[in-house]
This record gives C-alpha cells, structure tokens and sequence, in this order.
C-alpha cells in the first residue's frame, strides 16, 4: 500500500490579491517573462521588489521569491497562493528546495571571513551553527566540536544573541569577535569564563539579521551544505550519520 502524504501537506493560504492599476516589480533574477497581471500582483505583495519571478513547477501558476518567502500568483493575477507545492511521485518539497537554496545562497554572500570557523585536518562536511555563547544547548555542541573535527565535519560560527543587540550577551560576542583568537574568545565564553571587553568592526548585528531573515528563531540553529535548517541540538554522532547519509559522495 502506497503512503498517503498528511493531510497538513495539502492545506494551503489563500490570498486574493487586490491590485493595483499601474505597477512595475523588480525581479533581481528572473528567466520567465510573466505577463502584466501577475507582475500587479506580485508588486502589490512585495512593493520592494523581488529576487525571482520563474515558472512555478505547477502549470497556470507563476513563482515570486523574495529570500525565503515564496508566493505562487495565477495567470490572471487574482490569486496568491501561500504554501508548499509537493512532487507525490518523487515524494519531495519543491518550495523547501527554493527556501533551502535561499538560505544557502544568503549564507554564502556573509562569507566564511566573518565567521568563526573550527576546520578539521581533512574536511568532509561543514555545517554553519548560529550560536549564543550563553545558550546552555549551543555551549554543548560546542564542547562535541572536537569530536565533530576528528569526524571531518568542519563548524563556521554566526553570531546570534538572541537577547538582541541592547544585551549583555550581544556585547560578549562583540568581544569574541573582536579577540586576537576567535576560537579561544569563543571557547572561554562557552565555558562561562569572564573574556576582556573589546570593541571593533565586527558582523555580529549582520549575523543576528541575517538569521532573522532566513529562518532562525532560537539557538543553536545549524545550516546544512544545501540549506537545510535544523533548528536545536544534535550529538556529534547523529550530526555525523545525517551527513554521511545525506551527502554521501562528500
């Protein structure tokens, strides 16, 4: 017997879209020329503007992306459907295939020199931890990092005080960050040690909006190579088989 997908994977928002009589929507990328109703409809719901307007894998609907907010639009431009488009023979989600493209791509414009990175001998994997130094579950993984590096899994830090920017801990990881060693500021402020206050230019606001913007409401929250989010801690060991198993030709 065939599984049936559940019953959530079908439900889906949907907006009727008032438009508006003139209007024009930027499309950063964009391989399909959509016809002038959807673009009204997509400009009235991103009046600032979109990363890309494609064909969407169901036919009469049109895809408007902006970073991980993905609105399917039909022809006519009446409607905005909110939601995620399934593949039932392959069994997959082809909007979180969109969102996990977003993340990565979003993460990769940051670059691993803002990052603090812990890199094995020989690198594997790699996975991107937005992290809080005094997050009680973020400052266990970080103790397995050891154990995560003899795996050949390498672990690049963001910055993500989740008390904001106003916070004691927000100026703790400023003073990571702004530490002549990175790892050993990072390491010391797990373990609750006192680290010496320090100042710079560093990206920990940037980070914090970051990953705002693509998904992050808690801490530790670790990016995939293809831009998986999963959200709380996992032992060494299980981060070790979800990614053997899942990039297996790494």
């Amino acid at each position: 017997m065939k599984k049936m997908l559940p019953n959530y994977l079908f439900s889906i928002i949907v907006i009727i879209a008032a438009l508006s009589p003139s209007a024009s929507v930027v499309a950063k990328d964009s391989s399909t020329k959509a016809p002038s109703p959807v673009l009204q409809a997509v400009k009235r719901i991103f009046p600032l503007g979109v990363d890309s307007i494609t064909h969407a894998p169901v036919q009469g609907l049109y895809e408007a992306a902006s970073g991980l907010a993905v609105i399917y639009i039909s022809q006519d431009g009446k409607f905005a459907i909110e939601g995620n488009i399934f593949d039932v023979e392959k069994r997959e989600n082809l909007t979180e295939k969109k969102k996990k493209h977003a993340r990565s791509k979003a993460i990769d414009s940051i670059g691993q020199k803002s990052m603090i990175v812990f890199t094995p001998d020989n690198t594997r994997h790699a996975i991107t931890v937005f992290t809080d130094v005094d997050c009680h579950y973020c400052r266990k993984l970080h103790n397995e990092v050891p154990a995560l590096n003899k795996a050949s899994i390498e672990v690049r830090y963001l910055a993500f005080p989740r008390a904001g920017v106003s916070s004691d801990t927000y100026n703790t990881m400023v003073s990571v960050w702004c530490a002549n060693d990175h790892q050993k500021a990072m390491t010391d402020a797990k373990n609750g040690k006192t680290i010496p206050t320090k100042q710079c230019a560093n990206p920990v606001e940037e980070h914090l909006a970051l990953g705002g913007k693509i998904g992050v409401r808690g801490t530790p929250a670790i990016v995939l190579e293809d831009g998986t989010l999963v959200s709380g801690y996992l032992p060494a060991s299980r981060l070790r088989d979800m990614l053997n198993k899942t990039f297996p030709d790494h």
